[in-house]
């Protein structure tokens, strides 16, 4: 019988999280593990985004039309695209028998378990889930649990923040994170030393994802995938000048109702994960502002552009993810901002170097991904 894996992770309505999430537990699978996702999702995270969109009110209800661009909006994505993500799920991860919103419900389900993984995405960024027990596996005793690559997405932690994520970072036995910032600032809050590894979306390669890939999204014309998370019109006229000056059309992937309002750009609203893998890997170029954006660029070998947010927001803080990405593989030339404004030759992009540092670092990752666990299972057989 093979053991018994959970994971605990982000994997809902993005295309980052489900790609990480599907990743992560495939990797574990390969390596053989009866794996499945603890579908575990938090009340809070329900009032979160309820707040999150009640800011959004008073600005829209000032601007003409625009809350009709944002039911337009709703309809296409969580009605079409959601339908794409569901058929994903369904497809390609397996989950939990149970749903769960706390961690003590999640703590007699777990007895089975032989180990739990927490990881990746920004499970560990406190202005997003606050401190939640869940995502650091306090609902199995301390000797089966491993960190895979979690993201704190900022870097630095408020003060309110620090002594109770200490204390839950020291209950981990095999700590690592996603990115080299995290490094520091759990060495400043523990003492530990956490191990840096990739963002489990690189511990597959180009032609995995490239089976898993659709392209019925894909127009029959050369396009510049223009991919952001937050609506910023600094950054869409950046794109709109590479588009006038290579002469190529822009395809974008709305996630705001501002995007449908563009009428410089081409939309696609029917792109779930399978799709999104599809639109990067045939882009000419990707300009975008996400971290699994620039991760997939990178994956497919797509040249790219990552931009930077100037405005002090929650999006803006955590850049250091994307930074530290690109400086990992040698690509900071590949980063718009205030100071480099634009790349000389947007569309030219070599990767013979970067590949070569990939598989070393997916190499490292998997090797500690693989002693972990190993690890963890020994260690829950001499404690039965």
């Amino acid at each position: 019988m093979l053991p018994q894996l959970g994971l605990v992770t982000n994997y809902r309505f993005n295309y980052g999280s489900i790609l990480q999430a599907y990743s992560l537990l495939e990797t574990t699978r390969q390596l053989g593990y009866e794996s499945e996702i603890i579908d575990y999702f938090r009340q809070w995270t329900v009032v979160q985004t309820l707040l999150r969109r009640a800011k959004k009110l008073p600005a829209m209800l000032r601007t003409s039309g625009l809350i009709q661009s944002y039911f337009d909006h709703r309809k296409r994505t969580v009605g079409w695209r959601g339908k794409l993500f569901q058929a994903f799920h369904k497809n390609y991860m397996r989950f939990s028998e149970r749903h769960f919103k706390t961690c003590d419900e999640i703590r007699s389900y777990a007895q089975n378990y032989d180990v739990c993984v927490c990881g990746s995405d920004q499970i560990w960024n406190p202005l997003i889930n606050q401190i939640d027990p869940v995502f650091y596996l306090r609902f199995i005793p301390e000797y089966k649990r491993v960190a895979y690559a979690p993201s704190i997405g900022i870097s630095e932690i408020p003060q309110r923040y620090q002594k109770r994520m200490a204390e839950l970072l020291r209950g981990i036995p095999h700590l690592s994170v996603r990115e080299q910032s995290g490094v520091e600032t759990i060495r400043h809050l523990t003492g530990r030393m956490a191990k840096h590894v990739l963002d489990p979306t690189f511990l597959h390669d180009k032609d995995h994802w490239q089976t898993l890939a659709q392209n019925l999204c894909v127009p029959d014309f050369p396009y510049i995938l223009s991919y952001f998370i937050k609506h910023d019109p600094y950054m869409l006229e950046q794109v709109h000048r590479i588009a006038q000056k290579s002469g190529m059309r822009v395809l974008t992937l709305p996630l705001s109702c501002l995007d449908i309002r563009d009428a410089k750009v081409e939309r696609c609203f029917e792109a779930g994960p399978a799709e999104f893998l599809g639109l990067i890997g045939n882009a000419s170029l990707v300009c975008t502002d996400s971290f699994h954006g620039t991760a997939f660029s990178i994956i497919l070998q797509r040249p790219f552009i990552a931009y930077r947010r100037e405005k002090k927001c929650p999006e803006a803080l955590t850049f250091s993810r994307i930074s530290g990405l690109l400086a990992m593989f040698g690509l900071q030339s590949c980063e718009i901002n205030s100071w480099n404004p634009s790349p000389v030759h947007p569309f030219e992009l070599d990767y013979s170097t970067v590949l070569l540092l990939l598989k070393q670092q997916r190499q490292n990752s998997l090797d500690y991904l693989k002693m972990s666990l190993q690890t963890a299972v020994t260690e829950g057989k001499n404690n039965a």
